[in-house]
């Protein structure tokens, strides 16, 4: 399989494999830094953080809301383990559209 993409200008066109695209995407620029599937799971991790809270107020819940540290998510979310494919599976942007459109999410009529 091949993907393109544009590079620099709309003329000019790259093509990677998606073998390529898998081992890039277990690269760090730094030592420290996150991966491209550590970074796609922290996309995923905190869309899912705020479809809770948009719940938590769409549900009138009176108590605090649990906080969310990125880093601890990130180190137990082993990422880096799951396939590349699987990282794109694991999108919860399906799920987000079916949220913003139910009736959580529909203004209530005026009383």
């Amino acid at each position: 399989m091949t993907f393109s993409m544009n590079c620099k200008d709309s003329s000019t066109k790259c093509s990677f494999s998606a073998q390529h695209l898998r081992r890039k995407s277990l690269s760090r620029y730094a030592p420290e830094k996150w991966s491209i599937r550590q970074m796609w799971g922290h996309v995923n991790d905190t869309e899912r953080v705020f479809l809770l809270r948009a719940l938590w107020f769409a549900r009138n819940f009176e108590t605090a809301l649990p906080s969310f540290d990125q880093d601890i998510a990130v180190a137990a979310a082993h990422s880096d383990a799951v396939s590349w494919r699987g990282t794109w599976k694991n999108s919860v942007r399906c799920g987000s559209r079916l949220f913003r459109s139910s009736e959580i999410c529909r203004k209530k009529p005026a009383a």
